[in-house]
């Protein structure tokens, strides 16, 4: 996110003519950085789905950490008031 908010108040800088960027040189980084995002996710894919059974269980085990499904703290359970009514 900080990442974001930094690439963000550059472009804005650079609309408001205080700094000038070289678009190209820009475009240039960003497409070498996904190629190189896109050939580590297939090699990752290629690994998880020729490991078998354990390619299967690191990936189920790091999606329930990296999404946080389950929780090992205890849920707060709420205390009842029970009301003795006068007869």
């Amino acid at each position: 996110m900080k990442v974001g908010l930094y690439a963000a108040s550059i472009v804005a800088l650079a609309y408001a003519g205080i700094i000038v960027l070289n678009w190209e040189g820009l475009t240039n980084v960003v497409s070498g950085i996904f190629n190189w995002l896109g050939v580590q996710s297939s090699d990752l894919i290629s690994f998880i789905s020729s490991a078998g059974v354990f390619g299967a269980s690191l990936s189920a085990g790091l999606l329930v950490s990296l999404f946080g499904l389950f929780s090992i703290e205890e849920p707060e359970t709420k205390k009842k008031k029970f009301v003795k009514r006068k007869a």
